[in-house]
């Protein structure tokens, strides 16, 4: 800060007081969203998640849409015909969120997607043609601790909470760079940062296993 002029210093301080402002109001929402979901995701005994299971048997027509030969057991060497097979699970058999994996076997087929809170599991029978489908759901706070840890989520949440930490660090740092312009308050700000820092190392140097 030595090095910048007086001039330089006013810009930088009014920059930061207007970044600190907006940027922080923008990501409010999300913000909130992360430290209330991190709370009840250190603590999942507070909250109880109700869940619920959801039970579907469909006829699926074997020959015509789902050749067992063609089916790839890796997710990430599909196919067309997996794609389309995933797609028609997805449109026709309550088959809900990403596809993690499908698996043919002699007699039958196992299809199994996930979304945050939500696992589904799709089983077809060769031989009688018909698709089972078990939908099970835990609840609200499943969903949000699911989000906040970003699992099975998808690429765009996972962006998402990548922004909401580049947000978080632009927010301290312009937060830091306005101490710096309170000159009645720097001493003590910076000396409270020390010990909220030393504090914090200390709780993990003794405390964590």
């Amino acid at each position: 800060m030595a090095l910048l002029t007086k001039e330089r210093k006013r810009l930088l301080y009014s920059w930061s007081r207007t970044l600190h402002i907006y940027l922080s109001m923008f990501s409010f929402w999300v913000l909130l969203f992360f430290a209330v979901t991190g709370i009840t995701l250190n603590h999942p005994d507070w909250l109880a998640s109700e869940g619920s299971e959801e039970e579907y048997m469909n006829t699926f027509p074997v020959a015509s849409h789902f050749p067992p030969e063609e089916v790839e057991k890796e997710p990430d060497e599909q196919n067309l015909d997996t794609l389309a097979i995933i797609a028609l699970l997805k449109k026709e058999y309550h088959a809900v969120g990403n596809c993690l994996s499908l698996d043919a076997y002699e007699d039958e087929c196992i299809a199994v997607f996930k979304r945050p809170g939500t696992t589904c599991t799709v089983t077809i029978d060769f031989e009688s043609e018909e698709a089972h489908t078990h939908v099970l759901k835990k609840g609200t706070i499943a969903i949000i601790n699911a989000l906040h840890q970003g699992r099975d989520s998808g690429a765009v949440w996972k962006w998402v909470i990548d922004i909401s930490a580049a947000l978080m660090i632009l927010v301290s740092m312009t937060g830091l760079i306005i101490l710096f312009s309170l000159r009645r308050s720097l001493r003590k700000g910076l000396w409270t940062m020390t010990i909220g820092g030393l504090l914090s190392y200390g709780l993990y140097y003794f405390f964590v296993p």
